[in-house]
């Protein structure tokens, strides 16, 4: 393997352009331990398991991402940016919904995701970035699709109302482009206010109008959010700082429902890096949207903080904890772990990465739940006893190349 060149760059006197691209490479292989006797529960009824996902124990994936970057500039004021993806999916697609993030709602006009449906492979593709930017001395506007990211916690983030990402997502290098008009303005050295506008379909009620400040003070960071989203009263908080070397954070975000109850999401956390290159991270979240147990966690996914890709975690109360440590300048082993303390499922990941060569990293990783596993009743209906029990066992190859 050879190391790839460098990014194409093209500048005149007061233009210019620059082209990246991103390949990744996944390779995924997954162990069911609970498909075999729901496999067996179908064939009792006299109904063919063929017909139902999730019943095969073993299954393969591969997954390849190529993402195409171009940044273009005119003069000191304005700039383009615009990136495509194109992703073809190999093996058990009925699982790519673990690890790949979900097609984003939050985008007025968006092209069939679907290149080609076969049975056992999928092409899909994407336009991920199209921003337009204006910088003037006094504010910044982006129109278009891009990236927006609220709050600051690792493992469980309480206040990102765009897009977040799954617990189990893999790929989490670039968080999905939503359709949306922002104005970031500074409000001296030490403070920012932006108002940001999503429209979400056909009724203009129903998009995401919030305005957000940022302060930094003497040894921690506040933010507050303010506004409206699905037409519903939504406001968060975050505040960061550092007490003796140990990086703190807390946040929160809610909304009233339709009975207007109040619907809160919070997350706090600590993060330190120890002199011998250790870094340990952890958080205890709660989530306001998820059931107080099993019994109610398939309801829940009909609601619409899952209905629209904001929540994904299905009990109430969670622990996280991260840890890394860098073996070599070139080599680093990684382990997370996320509890439901609702159910004490947990779903545990190590991984090791390794940058082979200039632009160029591989690493190996695993997803390994712990919990009861899906079962299913003598009737055949589904029957859930823990959140991270639904989950296979994984374990995975990484490639990444930047050219």
């Amino acid at each position: 393997m050879a190391s790839p060149a460098a990014a194409q760059d093209w500048q005149g006197e007061s233009a210019g352009l620059s082209l990246v691209t991103h390949a990744r490479t996944y390779t995924l292989l997954l162990y069911d331990a609970g498909a075999d006797d729901r496999r067996a529960t179908l064939e009792g009824l006299g109904v063919d398991p063929a017909a139902f996902p999730g019943t095969d124990a073993e299954q393969a994936v591969v997954v390849e991402r190529f993402r195409l970057v171009a940044d273009a500039w005119a003069g000191e004021r304005w700039s383009l940016e615009a990136a495509y993806e194109l992703l073809p999916i190999f093996g058990a697609l009925d699982t790519t919904g673990l690890f790949t993030a979900a097609q984003n709602p939050l985008r007025l006009v968006d092209f069939d995701r679907t290149l080609h449906d076969g049975d056992d492979w999928t092409v899909t593709h994407q336009l991920d970035r199209l921003v337009l930017r204006y910088l003037h001395p006094r504010f910044e506007v982006r129109v278009g699709r891009q990236a927006i990211g609220f709050g600051g916690a690792r493992l469980y983030n309480a206040v990102d109302l765009f897009a977040p990402l799954g617990p189990a997502t893999i790929d989490s290098e670039f968080k999905a482009g939503i359709d949306a008009a922002r104005i970031i303005a500074p409000l001296g050295e030490r403070h920012e206010l932006s108002l940001t506008a999503v429209l979400n379909g056909d009724d203009p009620a129903d998009g995401l109008y919030l305005a957000q400040w940022r302060g930094i003070f003497d040894g921690f960071d506040l933010g507050a959010l303010a506004g409206s989203t699905y037409a519903r009263p939504t406001a968060a908080l975050t505040a960061a700082g550092d007490l003796g070397g140990t990086g703190w954070y807390v946040e929160a975000a809610g909304r009233l429902d339709d009975d207007d109850a109040p619907l809160v999401r919070a997350t706090a956390g600590l993060d330190h890096h120890f002199e011998a290159g250790v870094r340990l991270l952890a958080e205890l979240h709660y989530n306001g949207a998820g059931a107080d147990a099993p019994d109610g966690y398939l309801d829940r996914q009909t609601e619409q903080p899952y209905a629209i890709g904001e929540v994904y975690l299905l009990g109430r109360y969670y622990a996280g904890a991260l840890v890394s440590y860098e073996l070599h300048p070139l080599v680093q082993i990684g382990a997370s772990w996320l509890q439901n303390l609702t159910d004490g499922s947990a779903l545990v990941s190590p991984t090791l990465s390794y940058d082979f060569a200039q632009e160029v990293s591989v690493g190996l990783g695993a997803l390994i739940p712990i919990g009861e596993r899906l079962t299913l009743s003598p009737l055949g209906l589904p029957t859930v006893e823990s959140e991270f029990g639904l989950y296979p066992l994984v374990a995975f190859t990484d490639v990444r190349l930047v050219f």
